[in-house]
């Protein structure tokens, strides 16, 4: 699976300092499911965030890995 999402709470100057106000934000995610058998599920996921605050700009990739037995 492959999912974008995307928040932007950027705003004008509200309290009159010169800054913006708040930050915007956005994330890509990648995720591979493997069912070996029906009561065994094994995932892995990669996601990459990015986040804007002003003229600061910055990215982090997280993976994750899980794994899950019904019984």
């Amino acid at each position: 699976g492959l999912r974008y999402g995307a928040l932007d709470l950027r705003d004008t100057d509200v309290n009159g300092d010169g800054r913006v106000d708040g930050e915007a934000g956005s994330v890509l995610s990648l995720g591979l499911n493997w069912y070996p058998t029906r009561r065994l599920k094994f995932a892995l996921n990669a996601l990459q965030f990015s986040e804007q605050s002003g003229s600061r700009h910055t990215r982090e990739t997280v993976y994750q890995g899980r794994f899950q037995f019904a019984f």
